[in-house]
C-alpha cells in the first residue's frame, strides 16, 4: 500500500510483516518526519471504551524519551485496526541479530542487557512496564545501540 495514507501518516514501504503485524516506514504529513507505523494484532473487534482504554495506555508512554526507548508519537484508528507511530529506527530485531550472528561473547552479551536494563529502569520510574518483551520487540540500530519498541503492549505498572 505504499502511497497510501492512514490518519495523517503517508506510507513509503512495508520493512516487515509477520502474521497479522505490519510495520510500515511513512511520512506524518503535519511533520514531515520518518516514522514507523506499526498495525497492532487485533483479536476481535473492540467496543469504544476497549478502543478508548487501549488509545490511552498506549498514549501514555507519549514523551518517554531514553536512548534506549523507540519513542511513541501516536496512536490512531484506521476503521477496525489500531496503528501506532514511533521514531524509525534503522536496523533489524535483537532476534534477528542473534540468528545471524550466533552466540555472543560475554562482555557484548553483558553490554547488551546493561542497555536493556536502563531502557526498562526509564520506562518504570514513569509508571510503565513492558508486557511483551522479547528479542523481537527489541531493536539493534546500526550503531549497535538496543531499542525497546512495543509501546502498543505497554500498560501502567499496578
Amino acid at each position: 500500500m505504499p502511497g497510501g495514507e492512514i490518519g495523517r501518516y503517508r506510507l513509503q514501504r512495508v520493512v516487515a510483516s509477520e502474521g497479522t503485524t505490519t510495520v510500515h516506514e511513512a511520512i506524518d504529513t503535519e511533520t514531515q518526519q520518518r516514522v514507523a507505523l506499526r498495525r497492532l494484532p487485533m483479536e476481535r473487534a473492540l467496543g469504544a471504551d476497549s478502543r478508548e482504554s487501549m488509545r490511552t495506555t498506549a498514549l501514555e508512554a507519549v514523551g518517554l524519551q531514553h536512548p534506549g526507548i523507540v519513542e511513541l508519537h501516536d496512536f490512531v484508528w484506521d476503521g477496525d485496526t489500531a496503528y501506532v507511530a514511533t521514531a524509525f529506527v534503522e536496523g533489524e530485531t535483537l532476534a534477528q541479530y542473534l540468528a545471524r550472528v550466533g552466540r555472543l561473547p560475554a562482555l557484548q552479551g553483558l553490554s547488551l542487557a546493561l542497555q536493556l536494563l536502563a531502557a526498562l529502569a526509564a520506562a518504570h520510574e514513569r509508571g510503565l512496564v513492558h508486557s511483551a518483551l522479547n528479542p523481537q520487540h527489541v531493536l539493534m540500530g546500526r550503531n549497535g545501540q538496543l531499542r525497546i519498541e512495543g509501546f502498543g503492549w505497554l500498560a501502567p505498572a499496578a
